[in-house]
């Protein structure tokens, strides 16, 4: 891949990245934790869980491949 292009890709992802977590952390900063940990029915998954797994997949497809790590989610 041309040094270029890479660099600006990673470049536009440490954008989208930094602003995807601005959203997010207003988003939580809007709940107490009850809401957070809050779940509305047995079927259905408080906003902390979807929070965890949105975080362990970020770290599963991302970070690990990129320190060259072993996975262990």
């Amino acid at each position: 891949m041309d040094n270029k292009i890479a660099a600006e890709f990673i470049n536009e992802s440490s954008i989208r990245f930094d602003a995807s977590f601005k959203r997010l952390f207003h988003c939580l900063d809007q709940l107490n934790d009850e809401q957070i940990w809050r779940q509305p029915n047995e079927n259905v998954n408080s906003v902390g869980v979807l929070v965890k797994h949105i975080c362990g997949s970020f770290r599963q497809w991302t970070i690990t491949p990129i320190n060259n790590a072993e996975d262990e989610r």
